[in-house]
């Protein structure tokens, strides 16, 4: 596990693709495959995925954030909610900042690609690189997450190896 991460959600909303790294305290950095782990503020728990590095200091509002071990651009960050609605308001709101960036958002309601059914906004750019960002409101009775996934995928499809299990481990507390 990480001990440091200059993550800031606003870099990857407003600035570019990427999240920058922490120098490799571990040289495999990943996580055990299966791990469980709890978000910072203690309201779920969910699986790491298999080759993900998870941070262990967040920046105020995110409460989970991984990259994978050998691409830094591939990343996942979880920012929770004590209300069923505020994770549709900001994933409303991250689309318009990523609008903002050139991004072309499109808003799936109950889309299922991911299992079960979701509020999506799918957001592919094509410069500087291919990368999909992915927008997931996720939503347990009055707790709610909103998960940015920024993954390679020339379609929504192909982020779901990752987002798929992803989403499907998450047990709210």
């Amino acid at each position: 596990m990480r001990q440091t991460f200059g993550i800031l959600l606003a870099l990857v909303l407003l600035g570019g693709c990427t999240i920058p790294r922490a120098a490799d305290d571990d040289p495999d950095g990943a996580e055990p495959a299966g791990q469980r782990v709890t978000v910072a503020d203690g309201s779920l728990s969910l699986g790491v995925p298999t080759g993900w590095e998870t941070v262990d200091e967040l920046p105020d509002g995110v409460a989970f954030a991984a990259t994978e071990v050998d691409d830094e651009n591939q990343q996942l960050i979880v920012t929770t909610f004590d209300s069923a609605g505020a994770a549709e308001e900001r994933v409303l709101e991250a689309a318009v900042s990523i609008a903002g960036q050139g991004g072309v958002c499109q808003r799936l309601v109950d889309d299922t690609t991911f299992g079960d059914p979701y509020l999506v906004f799918d957001c592919p750019f094509t410069e500087p690189m291919v990368i999909r960002k992915v927008l997931v409101s996720v939503v347990d009775g009055e707790q709610s997450a909103m998960v940015l996934a920024q993954l390679d995928g020339a379609t929504l499809d192909d982020t779901a190896d990752v987002l798929t299990p992803f989403l499907e481990g998450f047990v709210w507390e």
